[in-house]
């Protein structure tokens, strides 16, 4: 695809000012500084400003995704309003060249008094589509919106979900040179992500795109290069590979917290074990790993489960490992020291940076004796990240089926 940039971005910054009254009256001392003409280090923080992004540098030419990757808070929406318009960077070079349709918090331009079909014109009307062409698209954009029996009803009472849905609908079937795309594949069923993912690929042969997800495997999927952010500040901006190991990374250093039980037998040292013995960080899909805690017992405890959870960055769990059934829950005299192994023969966990839970209780689950709410985390690398959290790794075979007409 072309050379040229569509979206050229260098050295932009951003701030913001966390008190309201003394932000209107900044706002106002800054206009007042701009019409006499005087010139002010906009970069120079006052009481209660903040930079929302510092020093960020980008280019995406037609043809290309980029994604945008990063924590919460760390500057990814308030680019989005940059290269939308919405807002001015403080310092810094901001070059949008050719028809931007958008997708994030404040650019879907929704009227909720207008029904859904009013509000399709009057997005085609605001990008310079004639109202002969917006017609010819109509009924397109209500199909793959899914909104055939709401497409004449207020929007004002339409869900969040068909918002959202009327919105991406719009922007991307109204030809756009910029598609700037914040979490819509977070909304929706199966079959809407589904054609949004056709439809972005479409779009990505002849169109820029800016795309932000904390669902890595959506970013795999569909970006071509990454731009990660951490407070504001970029990171990394390269290869999608090493752009989503970079973003993992900002999440291993979570400290133990949230402990609660009785005491009666505390957990210790959690690891996790490779082939050879050694306790490692980071492991890779598919192999065979250990898990190895160690126990001390204040009081005797005849029937002791012991429960690690393997949870996502968003808090969803993915994956137990316990003793509710085999083997049976452990008998411990008071005093006692114990170290409990878990052998496991495939690590099955998709890549990506998990929290560690660990808690100890009773069989009949009526009693906490340790309860570590994150004891550690885990890093599972290996290939391109999948939808999910957990995926089989089966023996595969593959056989050619004797010409039978009507089979399949």
């Amino acid at each position: 695809m072309s050379a040229i940039p569509l979206i050229s971005a260098s050295h932009l910054s951003k701030k913001y000012c966390r008190d309201l009254k003394r932000s209107l009256w900044y706002g106002l001392s800054d206009f007042a500084a701009e019409l006499a003409g005087g010139g002010w280090d906009r970069l120079v923080l006052r009481q209660d400003e903040f930079l929302a992004l510092q020093d960020v540098s980008f280019k995406v030419c037609r043809g290309e995704c980029l994604g945008l990757i990063g924590s919460n808070g760390a500057g990814k929406s308030t680019l989005l309003k940059l290269l939308n318009g919405l807002i001015r960077p403080d310092s810094g070079t901001l070059r949008v060249a050719g028809r931007v349709g958008a997708l994030i918090e404040l650019g879907l331009g929704i009227n909720p008094v207008l029904t859904g079909r009013e509000n399709i014109l009057v997005a085609g009307a605001i990008l310079g589509v004639g109202r002969r062409e917006i017609a010819r698209r109509m009924d397109e954009i209500i199909e793959f919106a899914g909104l055939a029996d709401f497409i004449d009803a207020p929007v004002q009472n339409y869900s969040s979900g068909m918002r959202v849905r009327l919105g991406f609908a719009t922007a991307a079937h109204l030809d756009p040179d910029i598609l700037l795309i914040d979490e819509v594949l977070a909304v929706g069923d199966a079959g809407f992500r589904s054609r949004c993912y056709n439809r972005i690929a479409d779009l990505s042969e002849h169109c820029a795109i800016v795309f932000v997800s904390h669902n890595m495997s959506h970013v795999a999927r569909l970006a071509t290069s990454c731009l990660v952010l951490d407070g504001g500040v970029p990171v990394f901006h390269g290869a999608t590979p090493e752009a989503i190991n970079v973003y993992y990374s900002l999440f291993q250093s979570v400290a133990p917290e949230g402990r609660h039980g009785s005491g009666e037998v505390r957990a210790g040292t959690l690891e996790f074990v490779d082939e050879s013995g050694s306790a490692r960080n980071s492991l890779t899909f598919g192999v065979p790993f250990s898990i190895r805690l160690d126990l001390r017992a204040e009081h005797a405890v005849a029937d002791l489960v012991v429960n690690v959870v393997f949870k996502t960055i968003g808090d969803q769990v993915a994956a137990q490992c316990n003793n509710y059934v085999t083997p049976h829950p452990i008998a411990v005299g008071a005093g006692e020291r114990l170290r409990v192994t878990m052998d496991i023969r495939q690590l099955l966990l998709n890549p990506g940076v998990y929290r560690i839970a660990c808690l100890l209780m009773s069989s009949d689950m009526s009693r906490h004796y340790d309860w570590i709410e994150y004891a550690r985390t885990l890093t599972v690398t290996g290939g391109r990240p999948a939808g999910g959290v957990l995926q089989f790794a089966p023996d595969w075979r593959v056989e050619i089926l004797p010409d039978a007409k009507g089979t399949l």
